[in-house]
């Protein structure tokens, strides 16, 4: 129901089952949010249709997305609008122990 209204829905699937996975996924979703913002493009992503046990499979069916190598992990609604608000974050020397230095 949050996505009424919405024009341009976008959603991403592949290979999610083990931490490379995990990491090439981050990989490519890192580029395309980069790229689309660079175009102007904003991205609003819908967490909840990938956690939510009903919403999941209803959204997989409505769509034809595959449960299988190539799942469903990622959905964002696509737009143009005014620039969001700044997200104020924690520095990443914050947050990260250990002798790791981020530059």
């Amino acid at each position: 129901n949050g996505m009424r209204g919405s024009r341009t829905i976008a959603w991403w699937t592949g290979p999610f089952d083990s931490p490379d996975d995990w990491i090439e996924a981050g990989r490519m979703l890192g580029r395309t949010w980069l790229e689309l913002t660079r175009r102007g493009v904003s991205i609003h992503p819908f967490g909840s249709i990938i956690t939510n046990r009903e919403a999941h499979p209803q959204f997989v069916r409505k769509v034809g997305a595959s449960e299988g190598a190539g799942r469903l992990w990622f959905v964002a609604r696509l737009g143009r609008s005014d620039t969001p608000p700044r997200s104020y974050r924690v520095p990443a020397g914050g947050i990260v122990m250990g002798e790791a230095s981020i530059g």
